[in-house]
């Protein structure tokens, strides 16, 4: 490959709104650290756990409300705008926005209903009044996923960026810092969570007013198929965020809230180790959709396996140092209290590698409208997930809680790949898995070299050195190996520029 062929388009614009990306998860990432940090260290375990049942209720309603329609937003504005077709694409928001919306208010509604009942099943007295506050933000965070989906379609990630990764993120800590400074304590941050909600949702609807029509336009719209595609990424994205959320809500069946407080720790954690992953996967969406509906199957599949090789090079490494260093970081970050939740960790990275390793299959089953596919995937995993989850937390607790998410990752992931292969004939792996492969060996040989040489050191010297160390090399492995070629030498050479300029201007989309 030369130089030439390196700098298309398609690459170019991949690694700019990479950059961009990462920058924005980076602050959301650091945002939500010092969230649950705060709650952590400001609130007793059982408020803390209290609030992150809370919160796992409004993340799994916020799917069930959105009915798909934010990932169809992006669909459908990126295959439209590509075939020069405009009003379709914001009629198409409008409806998505229309549906979304009083789905809604009234689940919100329902469960404001319910929530004594809830609070009795989960054993927290306190939970209602928490759970009553917090569900009254289900509108506004299901129409900010539904707008600034329509924005991403674009294929411009400023409004995600700045609105739903740095906006948000700030919104809510300010809000939750303030509240716990006052002394409101546990009912005072479910108020500001929701405040957080709204005040973001503002910004989102300004964002995205250039790509959402009129509810005349959106009374127009054929909405068979847009129907059908939002059905099945709805059940897929129910069945992915029940994945993620479900093992933390079937714990506080059977384990107390300071059990639910501890775990949550972990899995927002492991969120650190995926920030080299999802900027790639953001990023690629758009693109997906575009090359597809082009029908350039050659550019997607050149995609496909660059998008997977720089995913398992800058995504792997963070996810295995976290699963090796899992007590020194929780043990650093969170107190001494909170280190019994470092197994559970090393679990949850386990899963989130394979993750890293398999690149953006998902994202390439969703963007070519086979949610069909999603969806029976999903609901795999799903499945898998609760078996587990019911076998393996009445015994192990939250050990039990974080193998059942582990395993069921790994096969969910693996499944997906194989669906990219049957329905396009794609597999992402070549020449690149044996060098990059070698050099992860020797980063995860000698991080675990230094985890044992460090393990009587404080628990900063011993993340310190270990990252230094294992970093210097994966670093040297790497080029020793040969693992770079032409185009990644000139995506280095983007991102350095990228990231020089990004420190003297703003991002632009």
């Amino acid at each position: 490959m030369t130089v030439d062929d390196a700098a298309k388009p398609e690459t170019t614009t991949l690694v700019q709104r990479s950059a961009m990306n990462f920058v924005g998860l980076a602050a959301a990432n650091a945002m939500q650290f010092a969230l649950v940090l705060m709650i952590g260290r400001s609130l007793n375990q059982d408020a803390a756990g209290v609030f992150f049942e809370g919160f796992a209720a409004v993340r799994l309603l916020s799917v069930l409300a959105v009915l798909g329609l934010d990932v169809t937003a992006i669909r459908y504005v990126a295959v439209h705008r590509a075939r020069g077709e405009h009003d379709r694409a914001r009629a198409a928001v409008a409806l998505s926005v229309l549906l979304a919306g009083g789905a809604s208010i009234a689940i919100a509604a329902l469960v404001f209903a319910l929530a004594p009942q809830l609070s009795d099943l989960f054993g927290a007295h306190d939970l209602q009044y928490v759970l009553r506050v917090m569900v009254l933000s289900l509108p506004a965070v299901t129409l900010q996923m539904v707008l600034i989906g329509a924005t991403r379609g674009t294929g411009r990630m400023k409004a995600f960026v700045v609105v739903d990764q740095v906006t948000d993120g700030v919104l809510r800590v300010a809000l939750v810092a303030f509240a716990l400074a006052l002394g409101y304590g546990l009912d005072g941050t479910a108020v500001a969570f929701t405040i957080a909600s709204y005040l973001t949702l503002a910004a989102a609807a300004l964002a995205a007013r250039g790509v959402t029509g009129t509810l005349r336009q959106a009374a127009g719209v054929e909405t068979g198929a847009l129907i059908r595609f939002s059905a099945n990424q709805w059940g897929a994205s129910l069945a992915g965020v029940g994945l993620l959320w479900a093992d933390t809500l079937l714990l506080g069946l059977w384990r107390p809230p300071a059990d639910v407080a501890v775990y949550s720790i972990a899995t927002r954690t492991v969120l650190f180790g995926m920030m080299f992953i999802l900027p790639i996967g953001i990023a690629f969406q758009p693109q997906i959709g575009r090359l597809y509906a082009l029908s350039d199957h050659a550019g997607l599949y050149r995609m496909y396996r660059f998008a997977t090789k720089w995913s398992t090079i800058a995504g792997c490494p963070p996810l295995l140092f976290l699963t090796l260093f899992a007590l020194p970081i929780v043990t650093l970050l969170y107190g001494p209290s909170y280190a019994r939740g470092a197994w559970p960790l090393a679990l949850l990275a386990i899963g989130q590698t394979v993750n890293a390793a398999t690149g953006p299959c998902g994202h390439v089953v969703t963007m070519i409208g086979r949610a069909d596919l999603v969806l029976k995937n999903s609901v795999i995993a799903l499945v898998l997930n609760v078996v587990l989850n019911v076998a393996l937390i009445p015994p192990y607790g939250m050990v039990g809680a974080g193998l059942a998410w582990g395993i069921s990752i790994v096969i969910w992931n693996l499944i997906r790949l194989w669906q990219v292969y049957r329905v396009l004939g794609m597999q992402p792996f070549g020449d690149w898995s044996r060098p990059v492969g070698l050099a992860l060996t020797v980063f995860v040989l000698t991080a675990a070299g230094l985890r044992v040489l460090l393990d009587s050191e404080p628990a900063a010297l011993a993340i310190i050195g270990g990252a230094a160390g294992a970093t210097l090399a994966y670093a040297t492995a790497l080029l020793a190996t040969s693992s770079f070629d032409e185009e990644d030498n000139l995506i280095l050479g983007r991102f350095a520029r990228i990231g020089r300029a990004s420190g003297r201007t703003r991002p632009s989309s």
